[in-house]
């Protein structure tokens, strides 16, 4: 389980390091699903999914795991509450 939560952990940072640079070479072209139609909605929604399953693996015993999630979670909220206030 170690495992895939660290492999996890790394597609993410990965993900996460391609789409600032992408952000920064393309000037003001999004590929985030957060700018599709009801996309900050989802978006919000999996964060508070992820941080309701970290709480329930925190609960388990499986404090890695939850760590993972509320990571998760902590990024999908950030990504979203940036996106907001550029929205009409």
């Amino acid at each position: 389980m170690r495992d895939m939560a660290q492999l996890l952990t790394a597609i993410v940072v990965l993900g996460t390091l391609a789409l600032i640079v992408t952000r920064i070479r393309a000037r003001q072209i999004h590929f985030r699903f957060g700018e599709w139609p009801l996309g900050q909605q989802i978006e919000a929604g999996l964060a508070v999914v992820f941080a309701v399953l970290a709480a329930l693996a925190g609960a388990a015993g499986e404090f890695g795991f939850a760590t993972w999630l509320a990571l998760m979670a902590a990024l999908l909220v950030a990504f979203a509450v940036l996106s907001w206030p550029k929205s009409p």
